[in-house]
């Protein structure tokens, strides 16, 4: 994330920085399996070079740097505070293939080099207009033949609804100085907002709504990290949603076009009847047409676009074939106590994002199973395929040719995961995640930092983890020399010197409740083997 800098060369970002996430879309595995599944050749990212815009403290491209040790990363930022930050945790780590560089994007040209994969999440909507073009320059002119480009921007018709309330937070605080007092003030506009609901009159109902709605994002959070949200993410002087056609015809002023979105279960419309998708249909003319319809009906806030070069030849169909060179993963559990395999029955999954899904193929039942018991492991599909036949042919089901078991399976799957991610998901280099938990278990060098903050943890899959006070104690001495009986002792000790609060049940052991966070940080990919 970046600001334009004052008087003094500082920017907001300086005075407030920003919490170093990881974006699980922007990773550049994810971007791949996305492109492979459109036949779409794009360089593999095991030895990829990737440049991030705006990357702030290097949150969201240092572990992309632990887990992909011969690919090599470029970040740049405005905010000096951020990069001297990021330098501190690459030098705590050690890693040699990562550099952070304090810049401006306006200054960016072809001595920087070209990079496979180029990422800016958080930018295009908070800067200038003349950032905005530079940015989208450097997109095109930065990036490989074959590269692809991540961008993430506030969208409308939805990000409407967040105007007045931005407004009014805004010129409540324009004469504050200090941004914790501006926050405190914004803060009791939005509680006293979200409390009133009775005005009638449209400006009465929309701000009440748009504060409600924004509060409780804010209380999803972290209580630390609420502050550079609203301060940056809604109250910054720059913040310019716009419509994708907007968005794609100024890709286009660079050669730049369309691929894809990262957030691909968005494919899917969810909740908008088939007739009107038909009639969706008949009134687009172009795949940009489908995409802005698609984002008036859901009323769409945000987008993460992946761009290529206009001269790269792309059919938007979706090829189930191309899982067969990816790794799968998925967190769907299984509705009801028992699987019925039998051709037939219908087995329903959900996940923990709401998700459902009903399959009746005994081959992709069988499979999702399997997934869910080999988590957090990626299994290869070959591999998962094979173990699928097995499980079929235990239970006495008799099927058809491999080869068409293979389409089900990969039909079944891709469909999944045009719902959720959670449902399934696909990797072209799957991390090495510890699958069971060992005597001496070791959390990865980056979960072990973090967990001496009050932030995230990041895990091997590139997501968010928010660990229990016990939990994050305890994944700080998971270095490989402590044994159960060594973590039972720390935790024993916190426990007494009141560092941690514990919720026992009745059965409940404090050896019960050790095992517990444990297996809660092997189950969010935090354990290497």
């Amino acid at each position: 994330m970046t600001d334009r800098p004052d008087q003094a060369g500082r920017t907001s970002y300086d005075e407030v920085p920003y919490p170093g996430f990881a974006y699980v879309q922007s990773h550049p595995d994810h971007l791949v399996a996305i492109a492979t599944l459109m036949s779409v050749s794009v360089v593999p990212v095991a030895k990829c070079r990737v440049l991030e815009l705006g990357c702030a403290d290097g949150g969201n491209l240092i572990p992309m740097a632990l887990t992909l040790p011969d690919a090599r990363f470029v970040g740049i930022d405005l905010s000096s505070v951020q990069i001297e930050m990021g330098k501190e945790l690459i030098a705590q780590l050690g890693i040699k293939n990562i550099t952070l560089l304090q810049g401006d994007i306006l200054d960016i040209g072809p001595e920087l080099g070209q990079f496979d994969y180029i990422l800016a999440h958080g930018i295009y909507s908070w800067v200038p207009p003349v950032v905005r073009d530079a940015l989208l320059r450097v997109c095109a002119s930065n990036l490989t033949p074959n590269g692809i480009a991540y961008v993430s921007y506030n969208a409308y018709p939805g990000w409407h609804i967040f105007e007045p309330i931005r407004a009014l937070l805004r010129y409540r605080t324009a004469n504050i100085p200090d941004p914790m007092q501006r926050l405190a003030h914004a803060r009791e506009l939005l509680n006293l907002l979200a409390v009133e609901r009775g005005a009638d009159d449209i400006i009465g109902a929309v701000l009440p709504l748009s504060a409600t709605i924004l509060k409780e994002r804010l209380d999803s959070v972290r209580a630390g990290s609420d502050i550079p949200i609203l301060l940056h993410d809604i109250m910054e002087v720059h913040n310019q949603p716009m419509y994708f056609h907007e968005f794609a015809a100024h890709a286009a002023q660079h050669g730049l076009q369309y691929l894809a979105e990262s957030n691909f279960p968005m494919v899917l419309p969810r909740g908008i009847p088939e007739p009107i998708i038909d009639h969706i249909r008949t009134m687009a003319t172009t795949g940009i047409d489908v995409e802005q319809y698609m984002d008036l009906f859901r009323g769409r806030t945000f987008r993460q676009t992946m761009l290529c070069h206009n001269n790269v030849p792309i059919t938007r169909v979706l090829r189930p074939t191309n899982l067969t060179s990816m790794a799968i993963t998925s967190r769907a559990v299984l509705e009801g106590r028992e699987l019925v395999l039998q051709p037939g029955g219908v087995a329903r999954y959900r996940s923990s994002d709401g998700a459902t899904l009903a399959i009746d193929t005994p081959i992709s039942k069988a499979a999702l199973v399997l997934l869910l018991d080999a988590w957090p492991r990626a299994v290869p599909f070959e591999e998962l395929l094979d173990l699928a036949i097995t499980r079929l042919a235990e239970a006495g089901i008799a099927h058809g040719p491999r080869d068409e078991l293979s389409m089900q399976l990969a039909t079944d799957l891709l469909t999944a995961f045009c719902y959720s991610e959670q449902l399934a998901n696909f990797y072209t280099s799957p991390p090495l995640v510890a699958v069971k938990l060992s005597e001496r278990p070791i959390a990865w060098p980056l979960a072990r930092i973090q967990a001496d903050t009050a932030g995230p943890l990041t895990t091997l899959y590139h997501e968010n983890a928010d660990p229990d006070l016990l939990t994050r104690q305890l994944i700080k001495l998971l270095d490989g020399t402590n044994d159960r009986s060594a973590l039972l002792q720390a935790a024993d000790a916190l426990i007494a010197a009141g560092a941690v609060p514990v919720d026992q049940d009745d059965s409940g052991t404090l050896e019960l409740t050790v095992e517990r966070s444990l297996r809660w940080a092997l189950w969010s990919g935090l354990l290497i083997g």
